[in-house]
C-alpha cells in the first residue's frame, strides 16, 4: 500500500498537471489564417508522402451504422457544414516560396458526399457484402494532399431506415480523438439542419503556429536534454518473429481480440489503487513483462500515444495532435511485480511532464539506426488504454449511431496492443500486428499469455518478475515431452567399431575406403585395424588410455582410429596445422600415453613433446606381423571414444569427452536419416579435429557405404572437383563457408545428379546459399549440434516451403535427444520466445577432461528427464517457431562462430594479455568494408610501451591456430566499459582503418602481375594497400576470399589455383607462380 502522502489518485495528479498546462491557452493568430507551417506531426507525414511511403497506411477510415428514419440529403448538408466549421478538413498541402511545406486553407464550398443506393438489392446478405466492399474500397484509396481534400465521405443506403456512413481522412488532418469530435459535431449539425454551432475559438493552423513559437530556445533544449538522458543506450526490442524482416514494409495488418475476465478487471483496479497508479500503468507493467518474457530482454521500450491536447480549447478541434511518448522500463534482478508497477508509474508521470516535445523532433535529434523501410524508429511496439463512456455513444433523435469496423487494420508498428475500458467496467483488448512478421496463431498465444500476466499482477505483488510463469499445464507438457518425443530403439550394448566389425562380416568384399587409386574392403579394413590394435597393446596401450593422433587424411589414419578403439582406448586428434604451443598443451592436458603419427610429422612432434610415438607408415612390417582376427571387445558404451579439444573461454582449450554410446546413437541415426548405404560414396575432406568429420568418416561405415578420402592439401578446389567428377555421391557434409566456396567454383548445371544428400553444419545457415543445390534436386539438411552433444543434436530438412531468403531453421531434435528452451531460472519459455538451448539425451558428453569446475557449470542435472540424467547448457539462444521448428537467434556469451570454427573470444584475450607489453585487451567480431566478418583486437599497452602490430601477431601465431588470430590489432588508450563496469565490446571500433592493417615496412608491387594481384587483394580483402610481403592470412584472408581472388584474376587472364594462394600467401610468391621468371635471384 502507498503512504498517506500518496493517497490522491494518479488521475488527480495527471489532471492537475493538465490544468497547469492549460493556463497557457492557444491564442488564435490575428485574423483568419489562410496559410500556416505544418505542425511537427504533419511535417513527418508530409515527408513520408513525398517519399512515396504513405499510401493508404495513413488513411483513417471510420464507419457508422445509422439505424432509423434518416434523411440522406440532410446528412449531406450537415457534412458540408462540418467541413466549413473545421478548417483543417478543407486544407491542402504544398510548399512555400522558401521550399518549406505549408498548409493552405481553402474557401468554404459545398462538400460532395458520395451516395450508393443498395436498398433495391433483394438479398440482405448481398447488400451487406456490397456495402462492406464499397467501404473497404473507399478506405483503400490514397489521398492527393496537394490538390484534393483530406476528407472523403460515402453514404450507403441499405434500406429506408438503414444506412452506412463511411468517413475517410488522412492522418495529416486527424487523429483518433478527431473522429469522436467530428461524429459528435455531425450529429449536432444534422439535428440543427446545418445551422451554425458556437464557433470554435481557434483552428488547427493556430495550433501549428503556436507549436513552432513554443518549441524553441531553452524550453525545447530542456525537453531534449531530458529525453536524451532518458533514452541513452536504448536498444531496440527484438521480439521473435515468424517471418524474415522484409526490405520494405507494406503495412498489411491482422487483428486478434480478447476480453479480460471480469474478476481480473476488478482486481486490477484494486491493484492500481493500492499503488496510487492508474489502470493504464498497471496493465502497461503487465504488457512490458510479457514483452520481456517473449524477447528475453530486460530493458523494454514501448510507445504510447497521448492526445497532445494540453490546452482546453484544443479539445473540440479536428486535427492531428497526437504525440507518441517513449516509455522505457529496466527490469533489474530482484524486481517484484509491485516494484514494476511503481517503476512504470514513475516513468509514465515523468513522460507526461515532458510530453510537449513532438516525437518527430525527438527522432530527428536522436537519429536512431533505422530498420527496414517503413519500420518505426526507437520503438516497434505500442500500448494504449482507452476509456469509452456513455458520452461517447452518439445519436440523432430517432436514429441510432453505432461505430463498426472496416476491413483489416493497417499495421504501422510490429505490434499495437490496446485495452478498452467500457462504462460497464468490462475490459476488452485487441492486438494489431504486421502480417509480414507474425502468424495469427502466434499473436493469439501472446494475447493468452498477456491475460495470464494480468492475473498474476493481482495475486502476489511481492513475487519476483523472474518467477512469473506464462505457461499453462498443456503448453508445458507439450514443450517438455511432446516436442521431445524422439525415443528410438538402438543397440545400447554396441560400440561403433563393433558395428563396423559386424558390417565387415556381412559385406567383407565391399569397398569401404577409397583414397586416390587405393581401395580397402571392409574385410581388409577390419583385419588391419585388428593387427594395429594388437601392436598398440604391445606398445603399452591399455583400456581406458588416451592415444593422440597427429596425421593427415589417409587409409592409415582410418585404420588407426578403429585400432585405438579395438585396443580399448580413446583417440585425441591433434591437428598438425596447430602451433607448437597448442599441440604441447593438448598432449599434456589429455595425458596421452602414445602418439600415433606419420613420418612427415615425426620430427616436429618429437621436438615439442616427449610422448612416445608410433609412426604408422614406418611400422607396416610390425603391423603385418600381428594377428588379423577380431579382438575381444574391450570397450563398453560408457567408455570414452574420443576427446576433442575446443576453444576455451579461460584461455585454455577444453577437451570434450565423448563416449562410445553417445557416438553410436548419433551415427546410427545418421546412417538411417541420411540413407548412407546408398550412393557411390561420402566425401571426407575436413580435419579430424573438426567434429563434422565424424559424420562423413564413420557414418557410412556403419551402413556398409563407402568413404572417399580427399588429400589434406587439396583444399576446396579438390572438393569441388570431386563433386564435379562424382555421380550420385552419398553424402557431402560441410560448413556454410565451404558451401559458399562450392557455389563459386561450381556452376548450377554441374550439380545436377552429383550429390544425394548435402548436410550443412557448424554455423548459422542462410537460405540464399542453398539455391544452386536446391535447384539441382539435392536433399539438404541443416544439422546443429555442439561438440558436447556429439556433432548433431537437431536437424532440419529443407523443404519447398522454405523461402529463398533469411535464416534456415535448425529444426527438431534427433533420435533419443531432448531439446529444452529455458529461461535463466531453468524453466521452459513460451513457444516463440527466446531462451537458452539445453540438450539432453543419449548424445550428452561425459564432460571436459580435467575440468570439473567447467563441467559442473555446463553439464547440469536435467529436471525434465529420468533421475540421474544430465543436460548440456549450450549458450545458444533459440526460439521454437509457430511451425514447431527451432530457430537459432545468437549467443548468450562471447563465443562466436567464424568460418565454421567455434571461438571463445576470452581465449584470444587471455593469450594477448600474456604479452609482456599489454595491460588489457578485448577482442570482437567486426565486418570489414566488404561485409566479411573479421576478428579485431583492441589492446591497452603497459605504461611507456607501444607494442607493434607485428609483435602482437607473432605472439598470437605462437599460441593460437590460424583461425583464431585477429586480422586487425589496434592500440587504444582505454577499453570502453558498460554501465555495470564490464568491457563493452559493442563500443569497440566498428572496423579497423588502414592504419591498423597488418604489415611492417611496406614494399610496393613492381611488375604488372604483382600490381594486378595487389589491386585484387585490396578489392576483395577491403584494405587500402597491399605490399609484396603482406601475408594473405594476416590481412584476414580465408578460403572463400581466395576463391574470389582466383576468379577475378582469371577474368584478367591469370590462371591461378586456390591452393596457390593458400600456400604461397604473399603477393611476391603468388606472382612468382604466374611469372616464374619474376623472382629475383637468390629469393
Amino acid at each position: 500500500m502507498t503512504s498517506s502522502a500518496d493517497d490522491s489518485t494518479v488521475e488527480d495528479r495527471l489532471l492537475s498537471r493538465i490544468r497547469a498546462a492549460r493556463t497557457t491557452r492557444t491564442a488564435p493568430a490575428g485574423g483568419l489564417l489562410r496559410q500556416a507551417p505544418l505542425s511537427f506531426a504533419q511535417r513527418s507525414l508530409w515527408l513520408q508522402e513525398q517519399l512515396g511511403a504513405g499510401g493508404v497506411d495513413y488513411v483513417i477510415p471510420a464507419a457508422y451504422r445509422l439505424t432509423g428514419p434518416l434523411d440522406a440529403d440532410r446528412l449531406c448538408v450537415a457534412l458540408s457544414a462540418l467541413v466549413e466549421r473545421h478548417h483543417i478538413l478543407r486544407t491542402r498541402f504544398g510548399t512555400g516560396p522558401d521550399g518549406e511545406p505549408v498548409q493552405v486553407i481553402a474557401s468554404a464550398e459545398t462538400f460532395d458526399t458520395a451516395v450508393l443506393d443498395l436498398s433495391d438489392v433483394a438479398s440482405a446478405t448481398e447488400r451487406e457484402a456490397r456495402a462492406v466492399a464499397a467501404a473497404e474500397a473507399e478506405a483503400a484509396r490514397p489521398f492527393d494532399l496537394t490538390s484534393g481534400r483530406p476528407l472523403r465521405a460515402l453514404f450507403v443506403r441499405l434500406g429506408s431506415e438503414d444506412g452506412l456512413l463511411v468517413l475517410c481522412l488522412h492522418h495529416i488532418v486527424a487523429d483518433g480523438w478527431t473522429m469522436g469530435v467530428l461524429i459528435r459535431d455531425l450529429c449536432a449539425l444534422y439535428e440543427a439542419e446545418g445551422g451554425p454551432l458556437p464557433p470554435p475559438t481557434l483552428q488547427y493552423a493556430d495550433f501549428a503556429v503556436r507549436q513552432h513559437a513554443t518549441l524553441t530556445g531553452d524550453r525545447a533544449q530542456r525537453e531534449l536534454t531530458y529525453w536524451r538522458s532518458r533514452l541513452e543506450g536504448v536498444q531496440a526490442l527484438e521480439l521473435p518473429i515468424d517471418h524474415p524482416l522484409p526490405p520494405m514494409r507494406t503495412g498489411e495488418g491482422g487483428q486478434v481480440r480478447f476480453t479480460v475476465p471480469g474478476d481480473v478487471a476488478r482486481t486490477l483496479r484494486t491493484c492500481a489503487a493500492a499503488h496510487g497508479a492508474s489502470l493504464f500503468m498497471v496493465t502497461l507493467a503487465a504488457f512490458k513483462l510479457l514483452l520481456a518474457k517473449w524477447s528475453g530482454q530486460r530493458d523494454i521500450v514501448v510507445g504510447s500515444a497521448v492526445a497532445g491536447r494540453t490546452s482546453s480549447d484544443l479539445e473540440d478541434l479536428a486535427g492531428n495532435f497526437v504525440n507518441m511518448l517513449v516509455l522505457r522500463t529496466k527490469m533489474d534482478d530482484g524486481l517484484t511485480l509491485g516494484g514494476l508497477v511503481n517503476q512504470v508509474k514513475s516513468v509514465t508521470l515523468e513522460a507526461y511532464d515532458h510530453q510537449e516535445l513532438p516525437f518527430e523532433r525527438l527522432v530527428a535529434e536522436l537519429a536512431p539506426e533505422r530498420g527496414p523501410a517503413g519500420a518505426n524508429p526507437v520503438f516497434q511496439v505500442t500500448y494504449s488504454l482507452q476509456t469509452i463512456g456513455e458520452s461517447e455513444r452518439w445519436s440523432i433523435p430517432g436514429v441510432t449511431v453505432r461505430a463498426v469496423d472496416i476491413g483489416a487494420p493497417r499495421a504501422k508498428f510490429d505490434l499495437e496492443c490496446q485495452l478498452v475500458e467500457r462504462d460497464d467496467g468490462s475490459l476488452h483488448g485487441d492486438i494489431v500486428f504486421a502480417t509480414e512478421l507474425y502468424e495469427p496463431a502466434t499473436v493469439r498465444r501472446m494475447a493468452r499469455h498477456f491475460l495470464g500476466v494480468l492475473r498474476a499482477m493481482t495475486q502476489n505483488p511481492g513475487l519476483s518478475v523472474d518467477l512469473v510463469d506464462l505457461l499453462d499445464d498443456a503448453e508445458r507438457q507439450e514443450l517438455i515431452h511432446g516436442f521431445n518425443d524422439t525415443a528410438v530403439g538402438c543397440p545400447h550394448d554396441m560400440t561403433v567399431h563393433q558395428l563396423i566389425e559386424e558390417q565387415a562380416a556381412r559385406t567383407p568384399h565391399t569397398v569401404a575406403i577409397v583414397e586416390d587409386g587405393d581401395r580397402l574392403t571392409y574385410q581388409e579394413l577390419n583385419a588391419q585395424a585388428n593387427q594395429l590394435s594388437r601392436l598398440l597393446a604391445a606398445r603399452g596401450v591399455t583400456p581406458g588410455n588416451l592415444v593422440a593422433v597427429c596425421a593427415s587424411r589417409s587409409i592409415d589414419t582410418v585404420v588407426t582410429l578403429l585400432a585405438i578403439w579395438k585396443a580399448g582406448a580413446a583417440y585425441v586428434p591433434v591437428d598438425p596445422d596447430y602451433p607448437d604451443d597448442r599441440l604441447t598443451f593438448m598432449l599434456s592436458d589429455a595425458g596421452a600415453v602414445l602418439l600415433t603419427t606419420q613420418e612427415q610429422h615425426r620430427e616436429r612432434m618429437a621436438r615439442i613433446s616427449a610422448v612416445p610415438q608410433l609412426v604408422v607408415d614406418l611400422e607396416r612390417q610390425a603391423v603385418a606381423a600381428q594377428d588379423g582376427g577380431d579382438t575381444e571387445p574391450l570397450s563398453r558404451p560408457g567408455d570414452l571414444a574420443y576427446v576433442l579439444y575446443t576453444s576455451g573461454s579461460t584461455g585454455r582449450p577444453k577437451g570434450v569427452q565423448v563416449t562410445h554410446g553417445s557416438l553410436a546413437n548419433y551415427l546410427l541415426w545418421c546412417a538411417d536419416a541420411y540413407d548412407l548405404a546408398q550412393g557411390t560414396g561420402s566425401l571426407v575432406h575436413s580435419s579430424l579435429s573438426f567434429d563434422l568429420t565424424v559424420t562423413s568418416l564413420f557414418g557410412p561405415l556403419l551402413a556398409g557405404g563407402r568413404i572417399r578420402l580427399l588429400d589434406d592439401g587439396s583444399g576446396v578446389e579438390e572438393l569441388a572437383a570431386a563433386v564435379r567428377r562424382g555421380r550420385d555421391l552419398t553424402l557431402v557434409k560441410l560448413t556454410p563457408t565451404h558451401l559458399e566456396l562450392l557455389n563459386r567454383l561450381l556452376a548450377p548445371e554441374e550439380l545436377v545428379g552429383r550429390v544425394r544428400t548435402l548436410v550443412v553444419g557448424g554455423e548459422a545457415l542462410r537460405a540464399d546459399t542453398l539455391r544452386a543445390f536446391r535447384a539441382a534436386g539435392t536433399r539438404i539438411i541443416n544439422e546443429y549440434g555442439p561438440t558436447e552433444t556429439v556433432v548433431g543434436s537437431i536437424a532440419y530438412e529443407v523443404g519447398p516451403d522454405l523461402p529463398d531468403q533469411g535464416s534456415v531453421p535448425i529444426g527438431r531434435p534427433v533420435a533419443n535427444t531432448q531439446a529444452y528452451v529455458l529461461d535463466p531460472q531453468g524453466r521452459p519459455v513460451v513457444r516463440g520466445a527466446v531462451g537458452e538451448l539445453h540438450l539432453a539425451g543419449a548424445g550428452v558428453a561425459r564432460g571436459y577432461a580435467g575440468r570439473p569446475d567447467v563441467t559442473a557449470d555446463r553439464f547440469l542435472p536435467c529436471p525434465y528427464g529420468q533421475p540421474g540424467t544430465r543436460m548440456y547448457r549450450t549458450g545458444d539462444l533459440v526460439r521454437l517457431a509457430h511451425d514447431g521448428r527451432l530457430m537459432y537467434q545468437g549467443r548468450i556469451d562471447d563465443q562466436v562462430k567464424l568460418h565454421g570454427y567455434r571461438i571463445e573470444l576470452g581465449e584470444i584475450e587471455t593469450v594477448l594479455a600474456g604479452h609482456e607489453e599489454v595491460e588489457s585487451c578485448a577482442v570482437a567480431l567486426r565486418a570489414d568494408g566488404t561485409g566479411e566478418p573479421r576478428l579485431l583486437a583492441a589492446y591497452v599497452p603497459v605504461a611507456g610501451r607501444s607494442p607493434a602490430q607485428d609483435s602482437m601477431r607473432a605472439w598470437c601465431r605462437r599460441h593460437l591456430p590460424r583461425h583464431m588470430i585477429p586480422t586487425w590489432f589496434t592500440l587504444v588508450t582505454s577499453l570502453p566499459l558498460s554501465p555495470n563496469g564490464k568491457i563493452d565490446r559493442s563500443s569497440l571500433p566498428a572496423s579497423a582503418s588502414a592504419s591498423v592493417s597488418p604489415g611492417g615496412d611496406h614494399v610496393p608491387p613492381r611488375t604488372p602481375t604483382e600490381c594486378a594481384i595487389a589491386a585484387t587483394w585490396c578489392e576483395v580483402l577491403g584494405v587500402e594497400r597491399v605490399g609484396l610481403e603482406d601475408n594473405f592470412f594476416d590481412l584476414g584472408g580465408h578460403s572463400l576470399q581466395a576463391v574470389r581472388i582466383m576468379n577475378r584474376l582469371r577474368q584478367q587472364g591469370m590462371e591461378l589455383r586456390v591452393r596457390d594462394i593458400m600456400r604461397q600467401q604473399t603477393v611476391r610468391l603468388i606472382a612468382a607462380v604466374l611469372d616464374p621468371g619474376s623472382m629475383p635471384p637468390g629469393r
